[in-house]
């Protein structure tokens, strides 16, 4: 199986260097049939997308650098609080209740209920405004919940 695998990987190298040699002699074909200045024009546009993209990747990888020096990734509460869990809405696994039944899953809340209730004017209630025409209540957001 190793062997197998150990071919796959070294085709996939060699057909990436042959990949790279056609890529560099339609390079230098197409810069010998530009002009000077052609050329000086299309070599600094190259420069500074290399330049560009190696920005990006320094940026990337002090970015990960971080992330892993801060520890969320092993927390498991990189997305921010209150995403796992269940929390009480919706449905999900009951598996660390011990109870297997699909009548024993969790049915609707209240508050589920009176939302689909009230979808009276036609309207779907899972049916959003757009963010800009949504209406903000007046005074403070709603205070967090607190995780256990």
């Amino acid at each position: 199986m190793a062997d197998r695998h150990d071919q796959w990987l070294a085709q996939q190298r060699e057909l990436k260097r042959q990949k790279q040699a056609s890529a560099e002699a339609e390079e230098a074909a197409l810069l010998a049939s530009m002009d000077d200045d052609e050329r000086e024009e299309y070599l600094e546009a190259k420069r500074q997308e290399e330049l560009r993209q190696a920005k990006k990747d320094k940026s990337l990888k002090s970015g990960m650098k971080a992330f892993k020096a801060s520890g969320s990734s092993s927390r498991g509460r990189g997305r921010g609080r209150g995403r796992g869990r269940g929390r009480g809405r919706g449905g999900g696994s009951d598996s660390r209740r011990g109870s297997r039944s699909p009548a024993a899953s969790p049915s609707l809340s209240a508050r589920d209920a009176d939302d689909l209730s009230d979808s009276s004017d036609g309207e779907s209630p899972t049916q959003l405004a757009p963010v800009s025409q949504r209406v903000q209540p007046p005074g403070p957001p709603p205070p967090m919940d607190s995780a256990p």
